[in-house]
């Protein structure tokens, strides 16, 4: 039952988690126009929330944003970002990766961007989601060090 818990979780995830440098150097001008970046993620099964913080395009996100674990575990769902400045709905889908969690397992996420509301429309529907994500044991995530969650 907890493995169930932690790969819905997962999926939840998926929207608020970060994409890795080397994602970003391959990428290159694809991230460029459209895009937002946050620089942390935080929050736990059990509290049913994600929190991102540090976001980029700060006039359009507010720089920051929340998700609820129960609405990305079907693999889609909203990013709530801060007052006033809208939702941008992502699918996405995660595998289990690398080693770079120290007492935790990574995973990395995918998918693209299929709706924005208000000021989150100046990012492009289509456009990549993209991030690593560590999960413990205990069900608290974060991002993988030195990445960002990218949407």
């Amino acid at each position: 039952m907890r493995t169930i818990r932690h790969f819905r979780l997962l999926t939840a995830i998926a929207l608020a988690v970060p994409v890795s440098l080397a994602t970003l150097a391959f990428a290159g001008p694809a991230l460029a126009a459209g895009t937002a970046t946050c620089s942390k993620l935080s929050g736990s099964v059990s509290s049913n929330k994600a929190s991102l913080s540090g976001c980029t395009d700060t006039a359009n996100t507010g720089g920051a944003g929340t998700v609820t674990v129960t609405t990305l575990e079907s693999g889609k769902g909203p990013i709530t970002w801060a007052t006033s400045h809208g939702t941008t709905t992502i699918s996405i889908k995660f595998t289990q990766s690398g080693t770079s969690c120290p007492s935790a397992t990574e995973y990395k996420i995918s998918g693209k961007v299929t709706a924005d509301t208000g000021k989150a429309k100046s990012i492009k529907v289509g456009g990549a989601v993209t991030a690593d994500v560590c999960l413990s044991s205990t069900g608290s995530f974060s991002l993988v060090k030195n990445t960002k969650f990218a949407v």
